[in-house]
């Protein structure tokens, strides 16, 4: 939010940003295996333009300059969609088109992140591949399937990035770098050029570190498109929406584990604990 803001005051560049980005992950990504492909070349002639277009005077869009990172499983021209593994080497010919809305946006592509393969596990250790660490704790996983794109953008070799999610592709690859996650609506943002991903069970979105940040994405990529197998109503801007007061939310909460035999871990069972009382505190119907 706060470089999209720079950006467009022409107080800092996007060559600059996406150099800080390329640097982080020199320095970093060889112990962190986030990044899958660098597109680092194209990155920079297109933050390039981005910067030439803004000086102009043309208007820019809300992600204008914003160095971003894809998923595996999405089509980035030129990049092979590897899935996470070695099956397939051909490049994609075109942009998905969550892709091409952010480069619409502004947006500028660094590269793609690592994936399990098929994005089966909520871990990210591609057989074909060296595993992607946690960046809190090396040896420790970031979760998955979305675990490079959150490492990526938790370390900063990113400002946002995009991810999937089918049965927590994005929430727990979020919860486990300290980023926030939050799975769309089946229907919400198009699938194209599939026309669905696991019948509707996956979808795309953002991985972020604020809430605002995801809206600002959620808005450039939101929407169906011709030949989406699932569709669903526009809800309005999520910026706006993020920017309202919430007023007085009924929330329930619980710590009972959802497998037999398997307790809660004590630390999360205290930090639910914690975000009830401060949910009550604040005036919010918990129970």
């Amino acid at each position: 939010t706060k470089l999209a803001a720079a950006l467009a005051q022409g107080s800092t560049t996007s060559v600059a940003a996406v150099q800080d980005c390329l640097g982080v992950i020199n320095e970093r990504d060889a112990s962190l295996h986030a990044m899958s492909q660098v597109i680092a070349e194209s990155a920079l002639a297109e933050a390039a333009a981005r910067d030439a277009s803004g000086a102009s005077g043309a208007p820019v869009g809300p992600l204008h300059g914003v160095p971003m990172v894809i998923k595996e499983e999405i089509d980035v021209a030129g990049c092979v969609t590897t899935f996470g593994g070695l099956a397939n080497s051909t490049p994609a010919e075109a942009d998905s088109e969550v892709v091409r809305r952010l480069r619409a946006a502004g947006a500028v592509i660094v590269g793609k992140t690592q994936m399990p393969e098929f994005g089966s596990f909520p871990y990210t250790e591609p057989e074909a591949f060296a595993s992607t660490q946690n960046p809190w704790k090396l040896g420790m996983s970031p979760g998955g399937s979305s675990g490079g794109t959150a490492v990526a953008v938790a370390t900063g070799m990113a400002v946002a990035g995009l991810g999937g999610d089918g049965g927590g592709s994005i929430r727990i690859p979020s919860a486990c770098t300290g980023l926030f996650g939050l799975k769309p609506t089946r229907g919400r943002v198009t699938s194209a050029p599939s026309p669905h991903l696991w019948f509707g069970l996956g979808t795309c979105g953002p991985l972020t570190r604020s809430v605002m940040d995801s809206a600002i994405v959620y808005d450039a990529i939101k929407g169906s498109s011709p030949g989406d197998l699932f569709s669903a109503p526009d809800p309005g801007s999520f910026v706006e929406a993020a920017a309202r007061a919430p007023g007085r939310l009924r929330i329930g909460w619980s710590v009972k584990s959802p497998s037999l035999g398997v307790s809660a871990c004590p630390e999360h069972v205290e930090a639910v604990q914690a975000a009830a009382r401060l949910l009550a505190d604040l005036g919010h119907d918990v129970v």
